[in-house]
């Protein structure tokens, strides 16, 4: 007996959308992951040249900003073939691991064991989700996206994320920060980063949500199939959708500069990463009804739980790049600075290590750098007696040669 073509045809669609999603999430996600490393070199560069972009350091920055918004834009490709779980998982599960592997190719960091554990974690959390998430077919007609969206657990969800967002964006006008020179203290500086959070996931379901409901005019209501644009274009509903995608882009992308300048990165990061995703995946899950493809939820659970903790090992390693990678890469220009010095600028650079040792007091960090200082000190000298002994013999040799006028004018050296 033949297969019904009428059944083999959407499970065909709904696994080729499917692939599609996961394929397309997964690039943007290295895309983004990539020139993120690229903006980060060209900010290392920068520091390291007195504040100036070199040439390299400003191709890097141009590229960097340009490849950051246009697979920022394509990340949204995702939501069109698949739903916003999938791919936000896959998102934001491929751009820490390609974050982590850049970075060492780019000489920014080192790649540690936390590193390719939490690769290998991430990855096998991602495909794990991807099984046990199931399929659908997830491009909406506009009736349908209304129905769900206007649903009472969808606006009862969405009225929760519009408060929480407001609440956080007035507690951080009511808070300003505090002056460079004073610290902020530790319960002040959470609540900061849990505010700070809260506005940028809020921002990424409402533009998750709000690509779902621009793309869905894609589909006919009638036949279920990929139709063209006009009904979309002719309808308030999509400018206003897409008018929504741009406002909660922007936000999201304050609220992350923000939060990286503002708050303590190491408690802002792996929050604000974790609560993207799980604000995400509720979001779709409530307001798009995506649980009902789920083929196991303790598989889901524990394959959330798997990524989640991959993710933490990528995010919590080490945070300093510019004292192991860079100065590693960059020591030779550095050595050869030092050894063009002159002679009284290192005389004078040595009393001023002599002088700063006498006078400063003793910290635990002057502690741990005193093995190469005292390298440095030794060298210092080093340089200054040899730079002493050629200065007496030229001073011999010239007081020589006044008091012979008479000599040949070869010398011997």
């Amino acid at each position: 007996m033949d297969d019904d073509p009428s059944t083999s045809e959407p499970i065909a669609d709904g696994q080729f959308n499917l692939v599609l999603c996961v394929v397309s999430s997964a690039v943007a996600g290295i895309g983004i992951g990539l020139f993120g490393c690229l903006l980060s070199a060209a900010d290392h560069m920068k520091r390291r040249n007195s504040g100036v972009h070199t040439s390299i350091g400003r191709t890097f920055q141009i590229c960097g900003i340009c490849g950051s918004i246009v697979f920022g834009l394509a990340s949204l490709v995702g939501l069109i073939f698949g739903s916003v779980s999938l791919a936000t998982v896959v998102r934001a599960g491929s751009t820490l691991p390609s974050n982590a592997i850049f970075s060492q190719l780019l000489g920014l960091r080192p790649l540690v064991r936390d590193d390719v554990l939490g690769t290998l974690v991430t990855i096998s959390g991602i495909v794990s989700f991807t099984i046990f998430q199931g399929w659908a077919f997830y491009q909406h007609s506009r009736e349908e996206y209304l129905l769900r969206i206007s649903s009472p657990g969808s606006l009862i969800w969405l009225c929760f994320l519009v408060i929480s967002q407001a609440v956080s964006v007035g507690w951080l006008c009511l808070r300003s920060c505090p002056p460079r020179d004073r610290s902020e203290d530790a319960a002040s500086a959470r609540r900061r980063a849990v505010a700070t959070t809260m506005i940028c996931s809020c921002s990424s379901a409402f533009m998750d949500l709000a690509a779902k409901g621009w793309s869905s005019f894609k589909v006919h209501g009638d036949l279920g199939n990929l139709g063209g644009m006009s009904l979309g274009f002719s309808s308030p509903v999509f400018w206003v959708a897409l008018s929504l995608n741009v406002i909660f882009l922007v936000i999201l992308r304050w609220g992350t500069i923000y939060g990286c300048r503002k708050c303590d990165v190491l408690i802002f990061v792996p929050l604000n990463t974790t609560a993207n995703i799980i604000i995400s995946v509720a979001s779709g899950m409530i307001c798009l009804a995506e649980y009902t493809s789920v083929k196991s939820w303790p598989g889901l659970v524990a394959a959330g739980l798997s990524m989640l903790t991959g993710i933490f090992m990528l995010v919590t390693g080490p945070a300093d790049t510019g004292s192991v990678g860079s100065q590693a890469s960059f020591s030779d220009g550095t050595e050869t600075k030092s050894r063009d010095a002159t002679p009284m600028s290192s005389q004078g650079e040595a009393e001023h290590s002599e002088e700063s040792s006498c006078t400063d007091p003793v910290t635990p960090a002057k502690l741990r750098t005193s093995a190469s200082s005292a390298h440095s000190f030794v060298y210092l000298n080093r340089i200054h007696r040899r730079a002493a002994r050629t200065r007496s013999a030229i001073v011999a040799t010239h007081g020589r040669g006044d008091r012979t006028p008479e000599r040949s004018p070869v010398t011997d050296v």
